[in-house]
């Protein structure tokens, strides 16, 4: 191993993970279901199928995403 790939690994060794950017995302994920939930109170069911078929893979996007970041953090704690 070289020193530049030794220098990129100490660096991804000491970089923090960042909580601000998930936060974001899931609150972004979450826009959909909030679409949906106001779709039905709003008794709008033309749009209620598009809203569903976007609510569930972003449902589905979400715990991975903080997984990721918990293993990351995780990770980051072991170093």
């Amino acid at each position: 191993m070289n020193k530049k790939e030794h220098l990129l690994n100490t660096q991804e060794k000491h970089t923090k993970p960042k909580l601000l950017p998930v936060i974001l995302l899931t609150l972004v994920c979450l826009g959909p279901y909030g679409n949906l939930i106001l779709d039905i109170i709003n008794h709008d069911y033309y749009n209620i199928l598009k809203a569903a078929l976007l609510t569930f893979p972003t449902l589905i996007f979400i715990p991975i995403v903080w997984c990721c970041y918990i293993y990351s953090l995780k990770k980051y704690k072991k170093y």
